[in-house]
């Protein structure tokens, strides 16, 4: 049908002419009619052969769409990236992450569902996500947890404030300084308030808020001083704040998550390499080098 001729079409599949002419009858007889006639020593399709050749064309632009979407996807020119993750990584630090993988890698959609950490477990659990970034650790069956990053409590001081020339903070520091806290539904609240009990001193609680960054932003106005997480706390300082550390120390972790017995995104490994390359500008936190070496060899 493309070449024209019996001869064309055993130059086009290099076979001989008799292979050509054998292998039509053969098809004529398994379709039950007559795909050419032949006249003066040339073939001339049949209404019947045209028919099943348009209808063969469409079925091959489609084999040939399959194989491009598997090419593009091979070359990381094509596919979508689901990810969950609590507002302390969320907010400030996954846009970095992201506009920098998109800048790689442009044709990858990208999408963010911004979540509590027992939701964000919910999200991969149900397979609802590729990948998901929480503050806890999660015995939910069907899911593969990895340490992402740690590090400790810090706290957040108005740049102008008494306490920002203090190189460490305890809560004996804080007696009697308004705290900007996290809601008491949270576990982190939780920890800091054990601190403070340990050390027999009252949290003089003014604000509560149920995000970090919103702790941050109070800060920054003055309203008072706030004890983060260290993601939360290196994104947000010079913002009219300082950070310095703080004794006892409250250890923070989060927490990888992603589906348990799936394969991942084959360009899920290049996300995170350009995750560890931004986490490790981070002087509050460390990535354990186990996480590190199961995302492949870093090329950020």
């Amino acid at each position: 049908m493309q070449s024209g001729s019996m001869t064309g079409a055993a130059e086009l599949m290099n076979v001989t002419q008799p292979a050509v002419s054998r292998l039509v009858m053969d098809f004529e007889s398994r379709v039950g009619f007559a795909l050419f006639e032949r006249k003066k020593g040339r073939v001339y399709p049949t209404i019947e052969a045209l028919s099943l050749f348009e209808e063969v064309q469409r079925s091959f632009a489609g084999l040939d769409k399959i194989s491009a979407a598997a090419a593009e996807i091979r070359s990381f020119r094509s596919g979508f990236l689901r990810i969950a993750a609590m507002p302390a990584i969320a907010l400030q630090f996954l846009p970095r992450v992201v506009t920098a993988f998109s800048a790689r890698y442009p044709e990858i959609n990208v999408s963010i569902q911004i979540r509590s950490s027992t939701k964000v477990v919910d999200w991969v659990g149900a397979q609802q996500v590729d990948v998901g970034f929480a503050a806890l650790q999660s015995q939910t069956p069907g899911i593969e947890q990895k340490a992402l990053c740690d590090g400790p409590v810090v706290a957040a001081v108005p740049a102008d404030h008494r306490l920002a020339e203090m190189p460490v903070l305890r809560p004996e520091d804080l007696k009697d300084t308004p705290i900007i806290s996290l809601g008491p539904e949270l576990s982190m609240r939780h920890r800091i308030d054990e601190a403070f009990a340990l050390r027999g001193v009252a949290m003089q609680s003014r604000i509560e808020v149920q995000l970090s960054t919103a702790v941050c932003e109070f800060v920054a106005a003055n309203a008072g001083i706030g004890l983060v997480d260290p993601i939360t706390a290196f994104e947000m300082s010079g913002r009219n704040l300082v950070i310095r550390p703080f004794e006892p120390a409250i250890p923070f972790f989060f927490s990888l998550l992603m589906p348990l017995n799936r394969t991942r995104p084959i360009f899920l490994d290049q996300f995170m390499q350009i995750m560890f390359r931004e986490l490790r500008l981070n002087r509050y936190v460390n990535v354990p080098a186990e996480t590190l070496r199961s995302f492949g060899k870093n090329e950020c």
